[in-house]
């Protein structure tokens, strides 16, 4: 029943983000699944860029899309990002199921966004950031779920990965060390 709840804050995102004709990537949980790497999540993550619309216009096209701004945080900072949390809850059931938008700027975020692709989440069509990004993405993070995360997609997807785009912005992005160890607990060596 989760998954379903999850799925339709999905739809419900990305109807409000093409309202508003808005470039993004979804990133996270839902992202991940689609690069083959299955398991649970139960929130919706998408990056958009900070120029894209203000804070207000995100906040009026995501409320006409049924979503809500998360009462005890609608806006969190971290680093030199905003995420703006939005819930959508199940009229059925009163679960919450949580919608963050990370509003961010500079060059990492444009080429995120840029070489996303085009894919179907059941029946949700939108951009999922690329692998690559996502194992960035992923060590930037530096959970343990993340960490887990960033070793599986690189095993999955080692013969399609652009190592030298991946090599280049872990450097750029100071995780070069822990590309390396995520790579190296897949099996590869990235010498």
């Amino acid at each position: 029943m989760n998954g379903d709840l999850v799925l339709e804050a999905l739809r419900r995102s990305a109807a409000a983000l093409r309202a508003l004709e808005m470039p993004s990537a979804l990133i996270g949980g839902l992202a991940i699944q689609a690069w083959g790497r299955i398991r649970q999540t139960k929130d919706v993550d998408v990056l958009i860029l900070a120029e894209s619309a203000t804070p207000e216009a995100l906040v009026d096209a995501a409320c006409r899309a049924g979503l809500r701004p998360d009462v005890r945080r609608p806006v969190l900072r971290v680093s030199d990002a905003e995420i703006h949390r939005f819930v959508w809850q199940d009229p059925h059931y009163g679960i919450d199921i949580r919608v963050d938008w990370m509003r961010a700027a500079g060059a990492f975020p444009r080429s995120v966004i840029a070489r996303a692709s085009p894919r179907t989440i059941e029946d949700v069509e939108l951009a999922v950031a690329s692998c690559e990004d996502l194992i960035l993405l992923k060590l930037a993070a530096d959970r343990p779920i993340d960490i887990v995360d960033a070793k599986e997609l690189i095993a999955l997807n080692a013969d399609a990965i652009d190592f030298d785009y991946l090599r280049a912005y872990a450097g750029e992005l100071g995780l070069a060390a822990a590309l390396a160890n995520a790579a190296g607990a897949a099996g590869i060596d990235l010498g």
